[in-house]
């Protein structure tokens, strides 16, 4: 990847649907947020590069910036093969709930309605309802994109699923947060930031992180249900493990 960045951009691997690429969008270079678009194919060794990208080793400049500069956002591939950017921290240190999309077919990204930077194709997604920072994010094995924990003010346990099919956003109980088409979803049980979270085995596992008070070794796996749906008879978690080591 062409410049070092500070802190590490949402790294997203590709499906099929990109051609096998692996996505670095934003992050920080030590100085500022940015919005660099970098893309590693491994078929040939390659990156390529946004406009405006300057780094040494692009094979070209062709790929559209991101609109919004960001760092500690969230990156994911929907099942339509979209790139979804959400959230993060601004370069005012604010903390964000723009929602853009990328589309590697067309080199395109499409904005959330309260997202005023340019280079956006339209701006008709719904913004993610609680803006944060520093959050975990996986596919959920209901394609829906899973927004858990992250920064605020303080540690969250927050977890918000956005449905890219309908373009809406399904919320924690007890988020009062505007955009929550309901609030039904368990929130983590531990309020926590810089936690890894991933989908295996029907679950969505969220793993370690900083609690407000330290590291946390906690393993929390949360099941949707069993029809595959965004209205599921049952959503809960389980405490699957306390991890070895401390660490965020």
């Amino acid at each position: 990847m062409g410049g070092g960045a500070e802190h590490l951009p949402g790294a997203v691997p590709a499906d099929g649907a990109l051609d096998g690429r692996i996505f670095a969008i934003g992050g920080a270079d030590g100085v500022s947020t940015d919005r660099v678009v970098e893309a590693y194919d491994p078929a040939f060794n390659t990156w390529e590069c946004s406009t405006g990208d300057a780094a040494a080793g692009c094979v070209d400049t062709r790929l559209a910036p991101m609109p919004t500069p960001r760092q500690y956002l969230g990156t994911v591939t929907s099942s339509d093969g979209r790139i979804f950017a959400i959230g993060g921290q601004i370069s005012s240190g604010g903390y964000s709930n723009v929602v853009e999309a990328y589309n590697p077919t067309t080199n395109t990204w499409e904005c959330s309605a309260n997202d005023a930077a340019g280079g956006c194709t339209d701006s008709k997604l719904v913004p993610m309802p609680t803006a944060r920072y520093d959050f975990g994010y996986t596919l959920g094995p209901d394609s829906g994109i899973y927004a858990i924990g992250g920064h605020s003010t303080t540690a969250l346990s927050t977890v918000e699923l956005y449905n890219p099919t309908t373009n809406s956003w399904h919320c924690s109980i007890g988020d009062s947060a505007t955009g929550c088409t309901d609030a039904l979803i368990a929130s983590m049980p531990t309020a926590r930031q810089g936690l890894g979270v991933a989908t295996t085995a029907g679950q969505v596992f969220a793993v370690g992180g900083y609690d407000n008070v330290g590291d946390a070794t906690r393993v929390e796996a949360y099941t949707p249900g069993l029809c595959g749906c965004h209205y599921p008879p049952a959503r809960e978690w389980g405490l699957r493990h306390v991890g070895p080591s401390d660490r965020s």
